[in-house]
């Protein structure tokens, strides 16, 4: 594995491409409590990332948290104290080109995704995404793993950050190449077919709205990392078969081995393999699910098993996801590596190139 500093360079010289003079924000956190594992866990790629983008010709801003002092001030503070004056607010926005997040809370309690904010706004966070959004100004989130991560995932934490690691440093001329070639396969074709083990599901894609998420931050106003990863809305209405989910993502739990059952667009079933807290309310949420969804196939040749964190695994290359909404638009995600989609005579496995 390259040290960070290159791998940060392979980032910044053929992903996240900065003009020259642009003003970046980069926002970090300093988990500085008594349970943190590692407070300056951050500070590593945060220092890789000042001194390249300096390196870039750029002006990067530090805009640090400390943990401690966050915690602090929600506990004596209401939201509207300790809001900062509009006129300050929109100052600042005003003179920064990017905002970059570095770690991976944030985004994930919020139902970001990249082709939208949240209709809401009640919520800071998401009222100062939707400022920063309004003005123009472009939102990079890094989703680097801390130590918490891992323990949430029941996972080792070096194991982690190495698929990490390695998902952002992977070839992005190749990552390209792919993602035309995924674009103009399915852009000939709208109704596809679906095989996860034995079952089969029918699904018809809005193929000319496809979004494709893995072009640099002068594509994209949102940047999520990792890239590697194509998306088409569906039309509900023509879901039709049974789709094993290996995988369901939502909110911050991880369900396995999900069998629903669709008839037109109507979930006729859903069924559990395990007895796990949550099955029911997930099963609500499904059944009640918004019109809205999508269908993605995810092309990062260097992530090829799960990791449980949704925001990884979507871009695992031949991964294949159906994803819905609850009525809060939060996304709810049925992930299958060990699948198959075919069109006519043409099939795309679990691996892609198989």
């Amino acid at each position: 594995m390259k040290n960070l500093r290159e791998i940060i360079s392979n980032l910044l010289n053929n992903f996240l491409k900065f003009r020259k003079n642009d003003i970046v924000s980069i926002a970090a956190e300093i988990y500085n409590t008594s349970d943190s594992k590692d407070a300056l866990i951050e500070m590593e790629i945060v220092e890789a990332l000042y001194l390249e983008l300096i390196r870039k010709k750029t002006f990067p801003l530090l805009n640090l948290s400390l943990q401690k002092i966050q915690q602090a001030m929600k506990a004596e503070f209401s939201t509207y104290e300790t809001a900062i004056p509009e006129k300050i607010d929109q100052n600042f926005i005003d003179n920064i080109d990017t905002f970059i997040e570095v770690g991976w809370k944030k985004l994930s309690r919020q139902n970001l995704t990249d082709n939208d904010l949240p209709k809401s706004s009640v919520d800071p966070q998401i009222f100062y995404w939707h400022r920063i959004f309004q003005n123009k100004k472009d939102l990079v989130f890094l989703n680097y793993p801390t130590p918490e991560l891992a323990d949430n995932l029941q996972t080792q934490y070096k194991d982690l950050l190495q698929t990490y690691l390695m998902s952002i440093n992977c070839n992005y001329v190749k990552l390209k190449q792919q993602a035309e070639t995924l674009k103009d396969d399915f852009f000939s074709y709208a109704n596809y077919r679906i095989t996860t083990q034995q079952e089969k599901i029918n699904i018809k894609i809005m193929k000319d709205r496809y979004q494709l998420f893995m072009g640099t931050s002068l594509d994209h106003q949102i940047t999520i990392l990792p890239a590697g990863i194509i998306e088409f809305p569906m039309e509900k209405i023509a879901l039709d078969g049974i789709f094993l989910a290996e995988k369901v993502y939502y909110k911050n739990l991880v369900f396995d081995n999900v069998k629903l059952n669709f008839t037109d667009g109507v979930i006729r079933y859903i069924s559990f393999k395990s007895d796990q807290k949550g099955n029911y309310s997930l099963q609500n949420k499904i059944m009640s699910s918004q019109k809205e969804c999508y269908f993605s196939l995810g092309f990062n040749m260097e992530i090829t098993d799960y990791t449980g964190f949704y925001l990884y695994d979507r871009c695992i290359n031949g991964n294949i996801s159906l994803k819905f909404f609850d009525q809060d638009f939060y996304p709810i995600v049925l992930s299958s590596l060990n699948a198959e989609i075919k069109k006519r005579k043409r099939i795309f496995m679990s691996g892609i190139n198989k």
